[in-house]
This record gives structure tokens, sequence and C-alpha cells, in this order.
């Protein structure tokens, strides 16, 4: 079935491809109001498009647009602080904690891993080395979601899942898989999950929509 009015056939509209992020948060902000109203009033309002650029612009890695298109969609959760969940257990922070969040991780990086091994670990076969760090958008209890430096600002970065241990793994290979992959949740009714039990066929979905971070 289409995803709440937006996706034509599996993956397009009109039959179309989608590729743009614009269209895969519309898609899940659209089956937000329609399944889960309640959650939706839980997000900050987005940023104004030239000083969200502008912030992110002034930091020493280049990110691609897609977190630019998140932050003017929204600021985060309102509550952030108390570690309100987003996806699996992640709070969505505001841009300005991201970005205090950020600065923090690369000073201590500096002090520990000078190299650019962010939060220590490895190098372990596979693993990669973020030079100027990892931009953490996402947290949990010490945990962290954060989007890896991207080759020039028009590409997507991979989604890197950062435990408090320093283990790097591939969290989605995209912010659209990220937003592909919570608007189908609620279409197919997995979501909203109140009692928690639904971990597994969650996993499974997330696998099947997006099997790169499974290779």
């Amino acid at each position: 079935s289409a995803i709440c009015g937006r996706f034509s056939g599996a993956l397009g509209l009109s039959g179309k491809e989608m590729t743009d992020i614009t269209d895969y948060i519309q898609s899940y902000e659209e089956c937000l109001k329609r399944y889960d109203p309640d959650f939706l009033e839980l997000f900050k309002s987005g940023g104004a498009r030239d000083l969200v650029e502008s912030k992110l612009n002034s930091l020493p890695l280049s990110l691609p647009s897609d977190l630019i298109e998140l932050y003017v969609w929204r600021d985060g959760l309102k509550g952030w602080k108390y570690f309100e969940s987003f996806i699996d257990g992640y709070t969505f922070l505001p841009l300005d904690e991201a970005i205090k969040s950020y600065d923090l991780n690369v000073e201590l990086q500096k002090r520990f891993d000078p190299k650019g091994i962010i939060f220590g670990g490895g190098p372990w076969p596979g693993e990669k080395i973020y030079p100027k760090g990892i931009f953490t958008f996402m947290q949990c209890d010490g945990n962290y979601v954060g989007i890896a430096e991207a080759e020039s600002n028009e590409e997507s970065s991979e989604l890197v899942s950062v435990s408090r241990d320093g283990d790097i793994r591939v969290y989605f290979s995209s912010l659209s898989k990220l937003f592909e992959y919570l608007a189908k949740c609620h279409e197919e009714g997995i979501l909203p999950d109140e009692d928690g039990e639904a971990w597994e066929k969650l996993e499974e979905f997330k696998k099947s929509i997006d099997p790169k971070p499974y290779a």
C-alpha cells in the first residue's frame, strides 16, 4: 500500500524513485498526523534555513545537505533533556545542543585519539577512521548516533552509532533510509510500539528496507 498518500508503488512518487530527503520527511510527518498525532507535538519547530546552514557550515567537517533539511523540518525534541525517544530509545537533539556535543567530543578525541578514531576503539578490521569526528545528533545514555563527513555537501552520508565503549557501527545508510523506515513502520502498524514488544519485528523490517548496515 502507499505510504500515507506519498509513495506510489514500492519506492516511488508516481512511479519515480524518491531520493530527496524532504519527500521521506514529509511522508513521515503525514504518517504521524494520521497514526500518532500526539507524538508530532513533541518536536520543536524547525529553524530558519539560512540560520541552520550558517551553523552547520561553521563546523570543520563537510556535512550532507540532508542534515540541513532535517533541522529545517524540526529542531529536535522538546523533551531531549529527559531523553524523549525519537527512535530506538535515542532522543533527537536540538541543533545547538548537537553542536555542543560535537565540539565536546572533538575535544576529547584530540586528547585521547589524535588520529581521529572517535571515542576510542580500534582500528579494527573494517572499522573506519573519522579524522574530523562524527556529528552526533541523537543520543541515549552515553550512546550516540551521528552522521559522518560527506565527500561533498550534495551527497548523503551514512548514519553511525557510537557506543560508550567506542564501538562504531553503521546504523542507517542515510537519513533518507531512516525516515523511509519510520514512515513504513507506521503505515504497517508496527509503530507506535507502546508496549515495547515489537523490537524483533522492527529489526527485521529495518533489515528489509535498509540491508546495507547488515551486509
